[in-house]
């Protein structure tokens, strides 16, 4: 779209760095990367072309800090990979820490170019945005046709088995709270097009004095899978530890049941939740397995985390022996 765009501009724009004002109304408004695209390819605003080096300075963002990061985690795991090699015992502290590591690299990869706590924004004037215009807009680049699962049609009689989803109600009906602060903002034109779906809430975010990071404008199962799979990466790395030398053959088996339950309940979390959301409202079975595998998962982090430090007061000897560097390092 335009030659200068870098993803370092599409961060900047995502987080609320482009602010189109309306000369006539003196109304500022926070778009996302999808309203600023639609606007632009609809010849109604002209992005301003602005230097990488132009978002650095409107940054908090720090290379080095980055680099020192990225470099700890590296050392992090010099030494742990040295003792591999030489297949010398870990504790169960650094193996846990060790997806982590991968985590913090992932994130900086994708995120090495984003800004940081952006100190201004760059503002782009417009003649006039009228009604019309923003309802055509919100056509255009929301979803003004779907309905929230917080909003239901009366009777009760009415509901499709599947309408609910239990699992989204309550957040939609705190977040519904949230917005009502800000939708009175919305022009009635507009907001008797987006009343009760689920465009109401991102369009209200139009109307706020910053980006609303609650939630990113683009989201989809992709999102989902990666959310996911690092979960199942995170949770699941404690099986690494499955013939680890605990203090006792109890702890050992503990550990084991409380690395399954935490990688199981997130992995059949998804597949329940969809089976479930065909039961009528106010049934009781739709809920129940809801909360004993939340306070499954949840017990069984803990748990985890009590024996890694438990587990400290009686380790293996190899624990204690140091890795041979020599092999390692040239020397005369």
């Amino acid at each position: 779209m335009l030659p200068w765009w870098s993803i370092k501009h599409s961060f900047y724009a995502e987080m609320g760095g482009y602010r189109v004002v309306d000369k006539r109304s003196g109304q500022m408004y926070c778009f996302r990367p999808l309203q600023l695209a639609w606007l632009h390819k609809e010849k109604i605003i002209e992005i301003p072309e602005i230097s990488t080096e132009d978002i650095d300075d409107r940054s908090g963002a720090d290379v080095l800090a980055k680099i020192l990061a990225c470099a700890q985690s590296t050392w992090f795991l010099v030494p742990t990979s040295a003792r591999l090699q030489q297949k010398l015992t870990l504790t169960t502290l650094k193996i846990l820490l060790l997806p982590y590591v991968a985590v913090t690299w992932m994130i900086y990869f994708f995120w090495w170019t984003k800004p940081l706590r952006m100190e201004s924004y760059t503002k782009i004037p417009v003649e006039s945005l009228p009604d019309a215009k923003l309802i055509q807009l919100a056509k255009a680049t929301l979803p003004v046709d779907e309905v929230p699962n917080w909003w239901r049609p009366v009777p009760l009689e009415m509901h499709d088995r599947a309408w609910e989803f239990w699992w989204m109600e309550k957040p939609w009906d705190l977040k519904r709270v949230r917005v009502k602060h800000t939708n009175q903002l919305i022009p009635i034109q507009l907001h008797t097009q987006v009343a009760r779906t689920m465009a109401e809430s991102w369009v209200a975010d139009w109307y706020r004095d910053a980006v609303n990071e609650a939630h990113p404008s683009e989201w989809d199962c992709w999102d989902d899978i990666v959310i996911y799979l690092s979960g199942n990466f995170i949770y699941g790395f404690g099986l690494v530890a499955w013939d680890y030398r605990f203090p006792t053959p109890a702890e050992r088996i503990v550990w084991r049941v409380s690395v399954l339950t935490s990688c199981g309940g997130i992995t059949i979390w998804v597949p329940l939740a969809f089976m479930l959301r065909w039961l009528r409202p106010g049934n009781t079975w739709k809920e129940l397995p809801f909360y004993v595998l939340t306070v499954m998962v949840f017990a069984a982090r803990l748990i985890i985390i009590a024996q890694v430090f438990a587990g400290l007061r009686l380790v293996p000897e190899g624990v204690f022996a140091s890795a041979n560097w020599s092999s390692y390092i040239p020397h005369v």
